[in-house]
Order: C-alpha cells, then structure tokens, then sequence
C-alpha cells in the first residue's frame, strides 16, 4: 500500500463554492462525501417575507438509474425558527421556484412526465400535488408573474415562422447552416383558464423582458435571430402588453452590443438597467432612461465582473452582486454616481447566478454563502447589509470531517489586467492524521 503522510488540494476561489475549516478530527474524508454534498441554488422569498424557496441538487439515489443527480424544491422559514423541508420529490429536475404575489401558490419548472421539456407546474400552498398549468411543445426557458397573480408570463421556442410554415407545406428538408433557427417568443398564460396568447411576433427572438410596476407596459431586447452574433446585437422596444405604442429606446449597438443577462425595470418606471457586454466575455450593467435619451453606466475603473442586478425600493441604487478579483460580493451600485458600495463579502464566488433575492416590501435578502465550517447554505438579512444570519445547514456531515490546516496563498500575474491581477487560492490539507489510524488515501 502507498502511504501519503499528507495530501492537498488546492481550491481556486473562482472556481469552487464549497469552503471548509477546521473541524473536529472524527474521520477521514472519503471521495463518496464529496459527492455526497448537498448544493443550494436560486434562493426565492415569498411575499410576505415569511417563508423562502430554493432548490437542492444532490446526488440520486442508487436504484434511480436513469439520473445522476436529484434536483427538488425546499421551503424553509426566514425566521429561522424551523429546519426546511423538501416539497417537491419527483426523480426528475424541479428548478426556478417563484411565489406567486398572493402567497397561494409556488410556481416552478419541471421535467417530469413523458416530454422531458421544462414546463410549469404549480403547487398550492394550502395542500395538494402540483399541477402542470401548460404543455408547451419546446419546453419553457424562463418565466415571471404578473401582479394580479393570475397571470404568468414565460419565454420559449415559438411556432413556426411564414417562411418554415411554407418550407413543411412543401415537404422541404432543406437545412442551411447557421440560417435555421427557432424564435423565442414571450406568451402570457392564464392559471384559471390555462389559455396562453403570444405577446410578441414570430419575426423576432426575445432574448429577455420585464414588466413595468403596473404590467402595463413590457420592455424588451430582441434580436434578429437566435444566433449569438445576433443575440448580442438586440435593440432594446417598449410596448403596451396588447403589442400598442410599440417605441424602439435603443438601437442595435455595434460594438460590444447588449449582453442577455438581467433586465430591470425601475420602480418609478423611469428608466430600465441593463448589461452591455464588453468582449471578450465580460458584462457591465448600464441604466437607459425610457425615453432613450439618457444612459448612465459604471466607470471603466471597476475592477470587478457584476452578475445579477435589482432596483432597491428606494428606485435610486440597485443591488448588485459581483466578483471583485477573487472576492466576490453582495453590493450597492448608485444610479447617479455608478459607484458600487460593499454590503457584504461572501465566502464562495459569484460568478452568474442566480445567488440571491430580494423581497423589497419585507426589506430582506436571501443569499447564498459558504463559510469555514460548511458548504454552501441559504443566508438571509437585511437590505443594508446588517443582521446576517444563515438559515439552513444542509450539510451537517461535514462536523464529523478531519481537515487540516488551511492556508492563503496570494500571488500576481506578470501579464494580468494593467498589471494589477492576483491570483489567490486555498490550501488545505482534506487527509490528515488520525490517531490510531495508518495514512492512508482509499
């Protein structure tokens, strides 16, 4: 037998999220518990700020063997008075939990049945099964609720256009490289009488959208057609949701063009922020007034990748999340000044998302963070920052690892950003000596 007195891993920070300390020494870590690890995403609070959702992806069970990995719905209490249960426990994947505006219902995507396509399902919170709302024939990307909590508004794969109509009609099969794609749409459906209608046409693919305060109005970016070159070229419309008063705010923008991430409608609808992207792969959140005579956007200075931006109730600041070299962050970003202020350091990356929500009326974020005694768990405090306080512990196995000493390494790139680019990561020894046990790796 090979005997290791020690071994390390080294932990990137801007590729790992799961953080460890030092434990009490119990066992050794076998590689069953790194699969083993409980992973929290997409962190949903409800209205009345009372409850949140999030969605758990673990490993599957041995005799499921059509799946690799369980991905369900839990719901806990932001009270923190109560551990949170599982609510969904289909074998296949339930992901975006969104509340519904009056509290009766969770809507949430889901692959199960026999179309294996992502299509809402519904599930009322006084009791009973979750029930499919749509059978959408290309599966749903993403969806959003209308205030009146009727309503439900989504993005996915639309009908076919004139031109393909004619090509099925004529029993064509011909198919052109790069030219044949699919628009995405945005319908609106009805969760009493489950009947969707288009809002947008098929000549055009919606890359994202938000409705103004009163839904009256949709902004929109669209683009010519689903291909990245194109994607990354959308204008930017706002429209009445009945297609009326249809008004183009910013044209295609040739260099570098708008970025498919968030899209946010400020509360005194006024104006809208947005992501330009910055080639190579990079993305700066920039804010248009609804005329689109205004754009205000963050200073070229920044040293950080912003991922996911909100308005703030205050309709003056948005809260932002970003990865500051290898610190990522829970920030403040001033619509006036563009300049980000640090809420919170979090102990894992934030690269994309989703990582956190707020829920303005409550004044509380949930977020997601790691710390040194735990993998990633679901976090929750106030809108300034204050009062952290973590929620759930869905990985209490790890108190009985023996880790080592953990150790911070910094060093810098010779060729990185203007010079000034460091590097860090974590060292830390996951095998160690337990007495009465021989070194040894399994």
């Amino acid at each position: 037998m090979i005997k290791f007195t020690r071994i390390f891993i080294v932990l990137f920070y801007v590729t790992s999220g799961i953080l460890f300390g030092e434990a009490v020494p119990k066992r050794t870590i076998v590689p069953e518990d790194v699969v083993n690890i409980r992973k929290v995403s997409d962190p949903q609070i409800s209205f009345d700020g009372k409850r949140v959702a999030f969605v758990v992806t673990e490993a599957a069970n041995s005799g499921e063997s059509e799946i690799e990995w369980d991905t369900n719905i839990w719901v806990g209490a932001t009270s923190g008075i109560a551990p949170p249960r599982q609510y969904t426990f289909s074998p296949y994947k339930e992901v975006m939990p969104r509340w519904s505006p009056d509290g009766r219902y969770l809507a949430f995507l889901s692959n199960r049945g026999s179309e294996r396509t992502y299509q809402i399902y519904l599930l009322p919170m006084n009791g009973g099964e979750a029930e499919r709302i749509i059978c959408h024939k290309e599966g749903i990307i993403c969806f959003k609720w209308l205030p009146d909590s009727e309503t439900i508004a989504y993005m996915a794969l639309g009908p076919s256009t004139d031109e393909e109509e004619k090509q099925i009609g004529a029993k064509s099969d011909a198919y052109t490289v790069d030219r044949h794609f699919q628009n995405t749409r945005l319908f609106e459906i009805s969760i009493k009488t489950k009947r969707s209608i288009p809002i947008t046409q098929k000549n055009e693919n919606i890359v994202a959208f938000d409705y103004s305060l009163d839904a009256i109005r949709v902004c929109l970016l669209t683009a010519r057609s689903p291909n990245p070159d194109d994607t990354l070229l959308a204008k930017m419309v706002i429209m009445n949701r009945d297609g009326t008063e249809r008004k183009e705010i910013m044209g295609e923008v040739s260099e570098g063009g708008i970025s498919p991430l968030n899209l946010c409608w400020a509360p005194r609808d006024d104006r809208v922020a947005f992501f330009k992207h910055v080639p190579p792969n990079s993305s700066i959140p920039q804010i248009i007034s609804v005329d689109g005579a205004s754009i205000w956007k963050v200073s070229d200075d920044y040293r950080g990748a912003i991922w996911e931006i909100d308005w703030l109730p205050d309709g003056d600041s948005l809260l932002v999340s970003s990865q500051e070299g290898t610190q990522g962050i829970i920030g403040k970003l001033d619509s006036k000044s563009m300049e980000i202020k640090c809420l919170r350091k979090v102990g894992r990356p934030y690269w994309q998302g989703p990582y956190w929500h707020m829920n303005k009326s409550a004044g509380l974020i949930a977020f997601i963070d790691a710390d040194n005694s735990s993998p990633e768990d679901i976090w929750i405090m106030n809108l300034e920052g204050s009062n952290p306080r973590k929620l759930t512990h869905m990985n209490p196995q790890v108190k009985h690892f023996a880790f080592g000493e953990q150790e911070t390494v910094s060093w810098k790139i010779a060729h990185g950003m203007n010079g000034r680019n460091f590097c860090r990561a974590t060292v830390m020894q996951c095998w160690s000596r337990i007495p009465g046990e021989a070194d040894r790796m399994e």
